[in-house]
């Protein structure tokens, strides 16, 4: 007989992780309805984005294949408006950097 716990093992913290990411996105969307968090900002997609990686992490343990879906196109639409709005406040702190638009070749001389 020992008193020392169970150990703790990965797919306790997998699942743990899963349900601190629903966390985050209840939180998230919390605040964005309350305007304390604007979609203008990247901060609302940062947090998204990592409660989306966080129940991807818990969906490794208990599997579901629309759920991982719906979280890979998180990460990814998450991720894309974070690199979009990274670059507009790069362009507002330097207007004199050149601007490249999609489609459009780029040429360093």
């Amino acid at each position: 007989m020992s008193d020392f716990p169970a150990p703790v093992t990965s797919e306790q913290i997998c699942r743990v992780l899963g349900l601190f990411g629903f966390c985050l996105y209840v939180t998230n969307y919390f605040l964005l309805s309350t305007h304390v968090l604007t979609a203008e900002g990247a901060r609302y997609f940062v947090i998204n984005t990592i409660a989306a990686v966080l129940v991807l992490i818990g969906l490794s343990q208990d599997f579901n294949l629309a759920a991982a879906l719906t979280q890979g196109f998180m990460i990814c639409m998450g991720s894309a408006a974070i690199l979009i709005r990274l670059r507009r406040a790069i362009m507002l702190r330097n207007p004199a950097a050149p601007s490249v638009r999609a489609g459009q070749a780029v040429v360093i001389a």
